[in-house]
């Protein structure tokens, strides 16, 4: 079991949202049908792009694989410590039982022993065939000067021994083919023997730092359990605070900023009943993503912007979020018109914390107040 995921030391951040959930604010309708000479608080309805934003604070972590057991067992020693550079394949820790290698040894002189008994059959089949030969030409040489019944009974004996040359020949082939067959179950059973012993040690799974050991001698893991961790610093990941796979999919796009440029960004796999149970804790909870190119400006320890957009509207009319106004369920705007201010029924769409789509009620161009 190889788990893509990141222990490090938890850092505080703060979360801020944009989201499509958040409601605009209700503002009370005021009476404003006089005339009004000062227009410093007008703005135009434009056209632009617009979403919904929801922005995360997120941390450059080193690229961080976390390993364990892929059986159960008790822990017999642990062979590095925290800090400690390792090299992909390298033996990190051993259940009780690694070093038990009765059965393997067994296997492997289960093969010895089958591969020295084929040879010297094979080789007692061969040299009993190279006889027959040997017989068979001194017939071939005697026909040759032979006459009459005797040439008869010659060709019929050297028929015969052909006859018996190939039978052994067949017999010879079948043999192998059948040792072939064997050979291949034991060491199959030799592969076995050894996959079950190689799960009583946990090998390093890429070349990089010990950053945290979770077990230690004498503890009991499953198959499941978390034992340590290695980092490889020459690779970055991102480490953000918790946003589920569904929000994501629902998402236009989702992606970290750095000095106004965007990097892609996957989402690992997390364990959601261990997310909620941090969430029920009170803690906080992060999820960890690939980053799509290493190739960055930003570093391991830097913090960055990660972003969600949905909703996304190209080209929408827009107007300021505090230039619109509701009534009961109904939205309106106050739109000039002289040097009056009328109130005008809109329909709203996309809304972010600082601008609001309008889909109907007003036209690019048109001027509408803005409160103060």
């Amino acid at each position: 079991m190889k788990k893509l995921c990141v222990v490090i030391v938890m850092l505080s951040v703060f979360t801020l949202f944009a989201g499509c959930n958040k409601q605009t604010q209700t503002m009370a309708v005021p009476e404003l049908n006089e005339s009004q000479g000062d227009t410093s608080d007008v703005v135009k309805v434009v056209r632009q792009d617009i979403c919904n934003m929801e922005y995360r604070d997120a941390q450059v972590i080193p690229y961080t694989q976390e390993i364990g057991f892929n059986t159960s067992g008790i822990i017999d020693e642990i062979k590095v410590e925290r800090g400690q550079h390792v090299k992909k394949g390298d033996v990190l820790a051993t259940l009780i039982g690694a070093t038990d290698s009765a059965a393997y040894n067994e296997a492997v002189s289960s093969i010895e022993k089958a591969i020295s008994a084929n040879e010297e059959n094979n080789l007692t089949m061969e040299y009993d065939i190279s006889i027959m030969k040997a017989e068979n030409r001194m017939i071939s040489d005697k026909i040759k000067t032979a006459s009459g019944r005797e040439k008869k009974q010659l060709k019929a004996d050297m028929r015969i021994k052909e006859a018996d040359i190939a039978i052994a020949e067949q017999k010879l082939r079948d043999q192998k083919e059948l040792q072939d067959m064997e050979l291949k179950e034991l060491r199959r059973q030799k592969r076995k023997v050894q996959q079950d012993l190689e799960q009583y040690f946990l090998y390093a799974s890429m070349d990089g730092i010990v950053t945290y050991i979770a077990k230690n001698k004498g503890d009991q893991v499953t198959n499941e359990a978390f034992v340590m961790s290695i980092s490889d610093n020459s690779r970055k990941q991102i480490k953000a605070e918790f946003i589920s796979s569904s929000d994501l999919e629902r998402a236009d796009k989702y992606y970290v900023k750095y000095k106004d440029k965007q990097y892609g960004i996957t989402q690992l796999p997390y364990d959601a009943d261990e997310i909620n149970q941090i969430i029920e804790s009170e803690q906080t909870a992060y999820v960890y993503y690939d980053l799509q190119e290493q190739d960055t400006e930003f570093q391991v320890g830097d913090y960055i912007n990660m972003c969600v957009e949905s909703g996304y509207c190209s080209d929408a009319l827009v107007i300021p979020v505090n230039a619109l106004y509701k009534e009961s369920q109904t939205w309106y705007v106050y739109k000039k018109s002289g040097d009056t201010k009328v109130k005008t029924e809109v329909t709203v769409g996309t809304t972010t914390p600082s601008y609001v789509q309008i889909t109907d009620g007003v036209e690019e161009g048109d001027e509408v107040y803005v409160q103060q």
